[in-house]
């Protein structure tokens, strides 16, 4: 996967193009949430992986929704069902992004894709 964006997007309204949204919250084990933290979602399948809507960052509740069109991820006449997402989770130590959380893909993921994401310390 790529490098994530340096970029610190805040989390955006869903625009009426934008039918797609996942969403979720991210919490360390002990359950506290866990602001501050890059969300970039993918799509990977056969025709490669694109990146779904912006990068966000978990707001003062761990919280973030990224929103996202078809164009993001129908690529090819053949794409049929929902993206097949993927999400990664990063920490900006010092300038420098620490990968902290990689999901596993979910195929054809609905319109609104929720995930509770518990990182260790």
């Amino acid at each position: 996967m790529a490098n994530p964006p340096k970029s610190k997007a805040k989390v955006k309204r869903v625009e009426s193009y934008q039918k797609y949204v996942v969403s979720g919250a991210v919490t360390y084990a002990d359950s506290t949430p866990a602001a501050g933290l890059t969300v970039i979602a993918y799509d990977k399948d056969v025709s490669g992986i694109d990146t779904l809507g912006q990068p966000v960052v978990t707001d003062q509740s761990g919280i973030f929704a990224i929103p996202y069109s078809d164009a993001d991820f129908r690529r090819t006449k053949e794409e049929r069902g929902g993206a097949d997402v993927i999400i990664l989770v990063y920490r900006d130590t010092n300038g420098k992004q620490e990968l902290l959380f990689t999901s596993k893909k979910k195929n054809n993921a609905p319109e609104k894709y929720e995930l509770k994401i518990s990182l260790h310390r």
